[in-house]
């Protein structure tokens, strides 16, 4: 039961982290650019892009030879549609997955931390935890970067918040976890 609490309590610490990083700054969005005309954009994306998915453009189904004209032409995008349809601004259920996501990587940082972390103070659990954290930045975060091309600006942003997501799970599990040998 111990361990429950102690899961819950971090992705509950994490949930609040969430809240003061992406609700009550803007430090997040300070690395979007804002379309000259949102509604002539949302036009745009609604001819364009359909149905919800993933798109790259040029599209790389093209054959080779006009892949290339076409990026050398520009611009080239990846471009995520999440409601074709439209769909609130703020939509409640994403706030539901968010919680369940942070408790699922709560339990997983948990088990690390009992399987490598036995016997480790809490500075040291802290610290694997913030590896994990840094190992998951990298492969994903970076990696959208390198491989996706996505701006290392906007990619440096969400890497800081998901250290600090590991940090606070490292935290609040090394605190509360019972020590195991």
């Amino acid at each position: 039961m111990k361990r429950v609490i102690a899961i819950v309590a971090a992705a509950f610490a994490v949930y609040l982290w969430g809240f003061a990083f992406w609700g009550a700054t803007t430090i997040p969005y300070r690395t979007w650019k804002t379309a000259a005309d949102d509604s002539a954009a949302q036009q745009a994306l609604r001819e364009h892009f359909p149905e919800n998915g993933v798109y790259g453009v040029p599209s790389v189904m093209h054959e080779m030879d006009e892949l290339e004209r076409l990026s050398q032409a520009g611009p080239t995008g990846f471009v995520f549609i999440t409601a074709a349809n439209g769909r609130p601004a703020m939509v409640p259920s994403v706030m539901v997955f968010g919680f369940l996501q942070e408790i699922a990587v709560a339990a997983l940082v948990a088990a690390l931390l009992g399987w490598a972390g036995a016997g480790m103070v809490f500075a040291g659990k802290v610290k694997l935890a913030l590896l994990v954290g840094a190992i998951s930045v990298v492969m994903t975060q970076f990696g959208d970067a390198v491989w996706w091309m996505a701006p290392w600006s906007w990619k440096l942003t969400t890497s800081f918040y998901e250290i600090v997501c590991f940090l606070i799970m490292g935290v609040v599990l090394a605190k509360m976890l019972p020590a195991r040998v």
